[in-house]
């Protein structure tokens, strides 16, 4: 990615080191689980010319921290939620901050029935690509 950081990637560093999180939700897709999609789609002809939802679950944000705070107990992360009005203050000055304030008050509710019953897709669970994905931050010394 050019040396640029993903938003994911800064709002995982953001809950390691102990920023509160807000109250939104966090659609969780696992690039392998795409990766498995495709392939999947590739290999059935009854997927020509369909669309499939390649998201896992969904998690708040509250929800990952528990995680993370269970899954990394040197860490420090924090389990306090930030109210809405501080996100919108804190976008302006931070990168992380602005997307999450583009995510307050989404509901997703996107259906991956589909992709599972037509193709047989099985995503990780949404806890294995939230443990997954911190472990690479530390594993690479990002966090």
């Amino acid at each position: 990615m050019d040396g640029k950081r993903s938003s994911t990637d800064q709002i995982f560093e953001m809950l390691l080191k102990g920023m509160p999180s807000p109250n939104v939700i966090y659609p969780v897709g696992d690039v392998r689980d795409l990766a498995d999609l495709h392939i999947l789609a590739m290999e059935k002809e009854a997927a020509d010319g369909q669309r499939f939802i390649a998201e896992s679950e969904e998690m708040t944000m509250p929800q990952m921290a528990r995680v993370l705070k269970e899954a990394y107990p040197d860490k420090k992360v924090s389990t306090i939620v930030i109210p809405d009005f501080v996100i919108s203050i804190m976008a302006k000055f931070q990168v992380p901050m602005k997307v999450l304030n583009t995510m307050i008050g989404l509901k997703y509710h996107r259906d991956n029935t589909k992709a599972r019953k037509l193709l047989g897709w099985n995503p990780r669970p949404a806890k294995t690509t939230v443990l997954d994905t911190a472990q690479y931050l530390v594993d690479n010394k990002i966090v």
